[in-house]
């Protein structure tokens, strides 16, 4: 109870919002929203790779529809909708970014290192609870996925060639996917259930956006004092909201059922 206390504490508005400065969201800057979105990205794959051997990515497809895999095929996906706005060299680097390379950004190594230390062989109850959910899971555009240009960089090339404001940009519209697969799957994914496999649910990917605006705000020689003052009034009703697309009480009246002893 204490750190539940602690965690929410953390995420209020840290400054009284007032009529003259809106603490919603979708009014700060859009390079600030593109910032805070890719921050969070950022907290939810080292969440992940911190838990590596606690959290099976089919487990988490099971109750979710995503795992580790698609949140690299959507920064994939990123790359070729935007390899015309960077300039002809970057939109050759972006070229090169196929779901490999992405999976080992988000994985923390080589996809194929990672499986032997940490995949383990499904048992038939898992299997089943994957196939079960096979209409949850994210689709994406597999034509898409592969590299359609060599790196020379070898490993991490993602990180190593791509320049960091590139990523951020590439890395926000990640989490904008994100966002829009658990929309749409409001009615059939709860926060509990992902929440007892993966560990967060969409309550964290509010919260960090939370926790990133205060970690921007600190530093007072990267952003003026208004953009403080807005970052400070953003707290997790209003992250929550665009999070879940609508208010937080409006999404629970309308997809939240009361949980069963065995989700308990």
């Amino acid at each position: 109870k204490a750190i539940a206390l602690l965690l929410y504490t953390s995420v209020r508005p840290s400054v009284p919002p007032c009529d003259e400065m809106p603490n919603d969201f979708a009014s700060l800057p859009p390079d600030l929203r593109i910032l805070l979105q890719s921050r969070s990205l950022s907290r939810l794959i080292t969440h992940l790779r911190d838990r590596s051997d606690a959290v099976s990515n089919m487990n988490l497809m099971a109750v979710s529809g995503f795992c580790r895999n698609c949140l690299a095929k959507w920064i994939v996906l990123a790359c070729r909708r935007r390899r015309t706005e960077f300039g002809a060299a970057t939109g050759r680097l972006l070229d090169a970014v196929g779901y490999l390379e992405a999976a080992e950004f988000v994985h923390g190594e080589q996809i194929g290192e990672w499986k032997k230390r940490y995949q383990k062989k499904a048992t038939e109850e898992e299997l089943g609870r994957y196939e079960a959910a096979a209409g949850l899971r994210a689709a994406h555009d597999k034509s898409l996925l592969e590299a359609t240009a060599a790196s020379d960089e070898g490993g991490d090339s993602y990180r190593r060639t791509i320049p960091a404001t590139v990523r951020t940009i590439l890395e926000a519209d990640a989490f904008g996917s994100l966002l829009a697969h658990c929309s749409e799957r409001s009615a059939a994914v709860s926060n509990m259930a992902v929440m007892a496999v993966g560990g967060f649910c969409r309550n964290c990917l509010a919260k960090w956006l939370v926790a990133s605006a205060r970690e921007i705000a600190k530093h007072p020689d990267h952003v003026e004092a208004a953009t403080a003052a807005r970052l400070h009034a953003l707290g997790y009703e209003e992250a929550a909201e665009f999070v879940y697309g609508e208010p937080i009480g409006t999404w629970k009246a309308r997809y939240q059922t009361k949980a069963t002893e065995e989700q308990l």
